[in-house]
């Protein structure tokens, strides 16, 4: 089955494959034309906290709140979802994990 979904990202060119249930995908690099065998990121506990806090509209400081740690600390999880998402903001990083199930 052939599944198409929008890509989280804004820039256009990130055209991705993936298998159902898998913990892979291919990525095309528009630079040389060819696919990349890609491992999905994997989220700590408290990174896919701070991501279900997010989903459900929360701030930095409900969040931090919530979790009994200064407002620092959750900007730190947030940085370390965007880098393993490779996205540069929450709307991405949301659809991102919506999109892989991660979510």
């Amino acid at each position: 089955m052939c599944l198409v979904s929008v890509s989280p990202h804004r820039q256009a060119g990130n055209i991705m494959i993936q298998r159902q249930g898998s913990d892979e995908y291919w990525k095309l690099d528009t630079d040389s034309g060819t696919w990349q065998k890609v491992h999905k990121p994997r989220l700590s506990q408290r990174e896919t906290e701070v991501l279900r806090l997010y989903a459900q509209g929360l701030t930095i400081s409900q969040i931090a709140e919530k979790m009994c740690v200064v407002p620092d600390t959750v900007k730190y999880y947030r940085r370390r979802i965007f880098e393993n998402f490779g996205v540069s903001s929450i709307v991405e990083a949301l659809s991102y994990a919506v999109n892989n199930k991660i979510l």
